[in-house]
C-alpha cells in the first residue's frame, strides 16, 4: 500500500492507487488486510469530502462483504450506497451496487 502515499496529491492518485491494492488483496482473497485498508481509505475519502472515492471505496467494501460471505452486511452496504449515489447523482455506482449483490458467483462465496 505505499505507492498510493508517496504522491501528495491524495485525493486524485493516491486514494485510487490505494484502492486498486486493496482490490488486489480481495481478489487475492486476503479479507482482513483489505478491510483494513478499505477502512481507512473510507476515513480519508470523508475527510478530504472526495465524493468520487468515498463512493469508489464504499463499493469495493461491498465486494469484500459480498465475497467473503458477509451476505446481509453487503445487502447493507449495497442499499446505503444505492441511495446515497443516486442523490448525489452518481447513477452509474447506484447501478452498479444494485447489481453486485444480485450477481450469483459473488452471493455464493
Amino acid at each position: 500500500m505505499s505507492w498510493g502515499r508517496k504522491t501528495p496529491n491524495r485525493g486524485d492518485f493516491g486514494i485510487p492507487c490505494d484502492l486498486i491494492s486493496a482490490r488486489v488483496e480481495i481478489a487475492e482473497k486476503s479479507y482482513p488486510a483489505a478491510r483494513k485498508y478499505l477502512t481507512a481509505l473510507l476515513a480519508e475519502s470523508r475527510q478530504l469530502k472526495h465524493v468520487v472515492n468515498e463512493f469508489g471505496v464504499r463499493l469495493a467494501i461491498l465486494e469484500l462483504e459480498a465475497r467473503s460471505g458477509n451476505l446481509q452486511t453487503a445487502a447493507n452496504a449495497s442499499r446505503s450506497l444505492e441511495r446515497d449515489s443516486a442523490q448525489r447523482g452518481f447513477g452509474l455506482i447506484a447501478s452498479a451496487a444494485a447489481e453486485l449483490t444480485k450477481k450469483p458467483l459473488l452471493a455464493a462465496r
